[in-house]
């Protein structure tokens, strides 16, 4: 939760300037108590939401593996390599 005000404090001692489009009242130019708090309540919930949604996620698997499912990919299965972009050698030349 800390580490969203770490970071905006980086980003203010570096001179970079964060401006929240839609939450004004969000934006490092405002430097108070509130934006503050905003942060570290946004930043609260965004950490709560990851951390049940690794619950979950352990919880399905549980579940999925206690009724006999086969996770993963089978043995010897090689993963497959993809190239995103034919083209990528001439883009970077």
């Amino acid at each position: 939760m800390l580490e969203i005000l770490n970071l905006i404090e980086r980003f203010s001692s570096t001179g970079i300037k964060l401006i929240f489009v839609n939450q004004p009242e969000l934006s490092m130019n405002q430097n108070n108590a509130l934006s503050s708090l905003l942060l570290s309540i946004y930043g609260y919930f965004a950490q709560t939401e990851r951390e049940i949604i690794s619950e979950r996620t352990k919880q399905g698997l549980a579940a999925a593996k206690a009724s006999g499912k086969i996770l993963g990919r089978p043995k010897g299965a090689k993963a497959k390599v993809r190239v995103l972009d034919p083209y990528n050698l001439e883009i970077l030349e």
